[in-house]
C-alpha cells in the first residue's frame, strides 16, 4: 500500500530503481560509481550514487523522483554483502537484504525501501507477459544490442564472433516470426520500465 492507502499497481522489478551487486562493483572498479536512471522514453527518474565499496560493504547515496515506482526519496544506505566463489579466482559478491537478512544478487529500491524482490513481493515484468509478448519483448531487446541497419544487425565492438552469430540468428528468426503478426502492447501497469547508464559521479 501507499502513503494514501491505495494498493502499488507496478508490481515488476524492472520498473523500479535497483542495483545488482556484481554489475554495481564492476562499473565502480571502472570509475563509473553514478547510475542515472531513465524510462523506456528517456525521462530521468533517479540516481544512485556508490559512495564507497569493501569486500564486504557497499555504501551508497540515492535520490529517487518518480512517485509511480520507487517514490519520492532520497538518502543514503550502506549494504552488506557477502562473497561466494564462482570459481578459484573470482568470489562473486551478493547483497545481504537490509529486511530478511538472507543472499540476494540485486537490491531494490521500492517503497522507499531497499530490500529484496522477495521482500517487495515483485516479479519480474517476462513472468506476467504471454508468450506472444515475451517474444516481442525479446526482439526488443535484441535491437538494442544489435542496432540493426536495413534488417541486418551490427556486431557491436569487443563482441566475440560466435556470439554475434547466435543473437543474429535468434534476431532474424524472432524477425520472421513475428512479421505478420500484430504489435502487441503489454498492459499498462507493465509499461514502465528503468534502465541505468552508469557514468563516472561523485556523490553530492
Amino acid at each position: 500500500m501507499d502513503e494514501a492507502g491505495k494498493p502499488f499497481a507496478l508490481r515488476h522489478v524492472e520498473a523500479y530503481i535497483r542495483l545488482e551487486a556484481a554489475s554495481a562493483e564492476k562499473m565502480a572498479r571502472q570509475g563509473r560509481s553514478c547510475a542515472r536512471w531513465h524510462d523506456q522514453s528517456g525521462e530521468y527518474c533517479g540516481t544512485v550514487w556508490i559512495r564507497n565499496y569493501s569486500e564486504f560493504q557497499m555504501v551508497i547515496s540515492y535520490s529517487s523522483v518518480i512517485p509511480e515506482s520507487s517514490g519520492l526519496c532520497s538518502g543514503e544506505a550502506v549494504l552488506t554483502l557477502e562473497r561466494a566463489a564462482t570459481n578459484s579466482h573470482y568470489r562473486k559478491p551478493y547483497f545481504c537484504c537490509p529486511r530478511c537478512m538472507e543472499r540476494s544478487g540485486q537490491i531494490i529500491l521500492a517503497h522507499q525501501q531497499w530490500a529484496c524482490r522477495r521482500c517487495h513481493s515483485l516479479a519480474y515484468r517476462s513472468q506476467r507477459l504471454g508468450p506472444a509478448q515475451r517474444r516481442q519483448q525479446r526482439l526488443d531487446e535484441l535491437m538494442q544490442v544489435l542496432r540493426p541497419v536495413r534488417g541486418h544487425p551490427v556486431r557491436p565492438r569487443y563482441m566475440r564472433a560466435a556470439r554475434f552469430a547466435a543473437l543474429a540468428a535468434e534476431y532474424a528468426a524472432l524477425r520472421a516470426a513475428l512479421r505478420d503478426a500484430p504489435r502487441l502492447v503489454p498492459e499498462g501497469w507493465l509499461g514502465l520500465t528503468l534502465n541505468p547508464n552508469w557514468e563516472p559521479g561523485a556523490a553530492p
